[in-house]
């Protein structure tokens, strides 16, 4: 097993889980800052943290897991600021990089088209926003522009749920078999991916 450099800049816009030390309750946040010795997460809820609370952080990047505790010490909106209390453990990437994402496409069910907002992408799949719900197992076709041209998602939608998000009803992850050939259309590079192809 060789050994994994840690880069924080390649840490950034991705997912964080935090579990909180005092009831070993479990948070996903998005990484909006990090470095050696602080690191800011954008959160969807921030019911029940409290600063001075005590953390164990991974951040899932392209190239390595980065793991450490930290403490909250800044609430800003839904921003989270944590002070790293010890050393960041830099461990072989355990799952896909999942990017956050905030593009516009457009789906497609059958004859069936309707506007979506791609919310994260990663090697299995995407997650996207709908004002339609999609039955579980349906299959869709996402179709997105990005920075680095048009990029065709074909997969199974995996769940669905309602959420309260304005213009948003739904929130949907598609479980998309030929993902990995999309991610360079989103600026995605991962090693685990090309390890794997």
């Amino acid at each position: 097993m060789g050994e994994h450099k840690l880069d924080p800049s390649n840490q950034l816009n991705v997912r964080c889980r935090l579990q909180r030390v005092s009831d070993a309750k479990c948070f996903s946040a998005w990484v909006v800052s990090f470095d050696e010795h602080s690191v800011v997460v954008d959160v969807a809820a921030l019911e029940g943290l409290d600063v001075g609370e005590k953390f164990h952080s991974q951040i899932s990047g392209p190239d390595a897991c980065a793991m450490f505790e930290g403490e909250l010490r800044r609430v800003e909106g839904t921003n989270l600021a944590f002070e790293i209390l010890s050393r960041i453990q830099a461990r072989p990437p355990y799952e896909d990089v999942r990017v956050r994402s905030d593009l516009e496409g457009i789906a497609r069910v059958q004859d069936d088209s309707f506007s979506v907002c791609v919310e994260d992408v990663s090697a299995g799949g995407l997650g996207f926003l709908s004002q339609r719900p999609l039955e579980r197992w349906t299959w869709v076709t996402v179709v997105v522009k990005t920075a680095y041209g048009s990029a065709k998602v074909e997969g199974q939608v995996r769940y669905f749920k309602p959420i309260k998000n304005g213009e948003w009803a739904y929130r949907i992850g598609v479980q998309a078999p030929e993902m990995k050939h999309s991610l360079p259309l989103f600026g995605i590079r991962c090693s685990k991916i090309a390890d794997a192809a």
